[in-house]
């Protein structure tokens, strides 16, 4: 296995999948247009509301969004944002030519915490041991505070 790839692995890599990068950023952007104007053409209203052991107060928005609506762009944006992820994985892994023993299982792993992690990285071990490492530091539970 190797730990790196070469800077010619990189560009290739990036140049194949840098149209579907640019298309999650499509929908991405047509899905802040499509919210952006939600808010300017709706009156966000709000209301105070008094608890009721009266000790405390807090404001509540009324503004009911149209989630619906929204349901569509923003599942075809992370679609796309997953596809680009898996679409690294796989061109990372068939660096330089390289066939991955078991090419149905490369997937860019994403795991909520370290127990889940433990059974998702099987999915990037056919990657070079430098990228291995660099997603799994990107891992959401790695954020968490």
């Amino acid at each position: 296995m190797k730990t790196y790839i070469t800077r010619a692995e990189a560009e290739q890599i990036a140049a194949d999948i840098a149209p579907r990068l640019r298309r999650a950023e499509e929908l991405c952007s047509e899905l802040e247009t499509i919210i952006q104007q939600y808010g300017q053409t709706s009156p966000q209203t709000c209301k105070s509301v008094i608890a009721e052991d009266r000790l405390s107060w807090s404001v509540v928005s009324e503004a009911r969004p149209p989630f619906d609506q929204w349901q569509g762009p923003f599942n075809d944006a992370l679609h796309n944002i997953r596809a680009f992820l898996d679409n690294l994985a796989w061109g990372l892994a068939t660096a330089g030519g390289v066939i991955p023993g078991k090419p149905t299982g490369v997937q860019f792993s994403l795991a909520s915490d370290e127990r889940d992690w433990k059974s998702q990285s099987k999915r990037i071990q056919e990657l070079p041991v430098a990228s291995q490492a660099a997603i799994e530091s990107l891992q959401p539970f790695r954020s968490i505070a």
